[in-house]
């Protein structure tokens, strides 16, 4: 019996284990980092907040994720590539990479951006070829961007290698021809993307539209750059002027050099006499201290002599009291003498008449 030209090949193997890789656990890994950067949790509320950043969306992903009634409450394991990168390139403020969202990345970017758009250009690659085989050749080389992808994910993911094993799994697991069913969905995926091109084709042409009215702004502003470059020319003579104004400033400036050295000459004089005047200080410092001590040593003999004052004041107090009592004393006495001296006086009158 003649062999089939659709008999299983190992070219048709490799295309199989491709196809097998980016739905089993390139998909997945996909997944896992669409839970990190918006846990299941969330994820309403920032599609929410990020609707107007989506794309217009194929009916089955529209049901999906933003179903007529209620809300999507899924872990993401229901989504396919397709939908997964849209996810992740528009609503989780993922940084792109040099080339930008949707292009081959450089062969050395490693980032996050990076190796999500390498995994869609491998999925695009084996979906959108003309063939059911891949060459060895070709094989190693898809499968050289998947690892990098894969590698760079699992670091970001911090999962010790997981899904970099299960690609080197798939690498040598036992391939049944029945797995082209991997590649028929594919191909159903590709189908919902030929009418998100349409609508992009329909923004394209609208955006040619306002290139249109952009070159004509281009023209108003080639007039203002003729205008500029005159004012250029005009601007050039003035630096020539300028030029001359600094070679006098230069020649002013070795002026100023000699009057700097000069100054720094100075200086040094003033830095010794500094430093003389700092012993100076040094020395009073020291003589008030001296003084702050006999001040001290004054305030205590004050509070001293202010005492004794005090002291002296209420002997004082006492002794006018005394003189007081004294003055009556001697005024009494003086009364009694005159009183007696009276007496006396009479006496020697009486007898006298006698």
């Amino acid at each position: 019996m003649a062999t089939s030209i659709y008999a299983s090949t190992p070219e048709t193997t490799n295309s199989n284990r491709a196809s097998r890789i980016l739905l089993g656990p390139c998909t997945d890994q996909l997944r896992d980092v669409l839970r990190h950067r918006v846990p299941p949790a969330n994820f309403h509320h920032v599609l929410t907040r990020n609707r107007s950043n989506l794309p217009r969306l194929t009916q089955p992903q529209k049901e999906l994720i933003l179903p007529r009634s209620g809300r999507y409450s899924g872990d993401y394991s229901d989504m396919d590539i397709s939908l997964l990168y849209l996810l992740l390139r528009n609503i989780c403020n993922i940084s792109p990479h040099t080339k930008g969202w949707g292009n081959a990345p450089d062969v050395s970017d490693s980032s996050l951006s990076a190796s999500i758009d390498r995994i869609r250009e491998a999925r695009n690659g084996v979906v959108h070829s003309s063939s059911t085989v891949l060459t060895q050749i070709e094989f190693n080389l898809l499968l050289a961007e998947i690892k990098m992808a894969v590698i760079a994910m699992d670091s970001y993911l911090g999962n010790i290698n997981h899904y970099e094993k299960a690609v080197d799994f798939l690498l040598t697991e036992t391939m049944d021809p029945e797995q082209d069913v991997f590649i028929q969905q594919l191909k159903k995926q590709v189908e919902e993307e030929k009418i998100t091109k349409e609508i992009v084709t329909k923004l394209e042409k609208q955006v040619h539209e306002d290139i249109s009215t952009i070159n004509e702004g281009v023209e108003r502003l080639d007039t203002r750059v003729k205008t500029l470059e005159r004012g250029e020319e005009r601007l050039d003579r003035g630096v020539e002027k300028l030029d001359t104004r600094v070679g006098t400033l230069e020649r002013g400036g070795e002026r100023l050099d000699r009057g700097v050295e000069k100054l720094d000459t100075r200086v040094e004089t003033l830095e010794r006499g500094g430093e003389r005047l700092d012993r100076g200080v040094e020395r009073l410092d020291t003589r008030v201290e001296i003084l702050e001590r006999g001040g001290e040593r004054l305030d205590r003999g004050m509070k001293r002599l202010d005492r004794g004052v005090e002291k002296l004041d209420t002997r004082v107090e006492r002794l006018d009291r005394g003189v007081e009592r004294l003055d009556i004393e001697v005024t009494k006495s003086k009364r009694d003498i005159e009183d007696i001296r009276l007496q006396v006086i009479e006496k020697q009158s009486v007898q006298g008449k006698k």
